[in-house]
């Protein structure tokens, strides 16, 4: 039985210091099939750097991977670029500084 597509939007600003942590969490999960959508909201630090940096693991463990900067705007901005370019079935939603529990993505 196929499950359906889940799109993980991550909407970022200034964690630097936490992203590698959410997408670690997010690579472990222990559903399948799941798109990354990573959306920096311009910040001015290294945050679409470190995010960047685990391209490789996430496009070896995702159908789908997008990570991009966008125009200084707000949270709810960059949740809404996610959800508009998201093509799962089912939508969760992340903040880059928190980290998922291992079932947190489960049918």
């Amino acid at each position: 039985m196929a499950y359906p597509l889940v799109s993980v939007i991550i909407p970022a600003w200034k964690h630097e210091r936490f992203i590698q942590e959410c997408i670690e969490s997010i690579i472990a999960q222990s559903y399948s099939p799941i798109e990354l959508l990573v959306i920096d909201d311009a910040s001015p630090d290294r945050t679409l750097q470190v995010a960047e940096s685990l391209r490789t693991r996430c496009e070896a463990r995702f159908i789908r991977t997008v990570m991009l900067s966008k125009e200084k705007g707000n949270m709810a901005a960059s949740c809404n670029m996610g959800i508009s370019m998201a093509q799962g079935k089912y939508v969760y939603l992340i903040a880059s500084d928190d980290a998922a529990e291992p079932d947190a993505v489960r049918e």
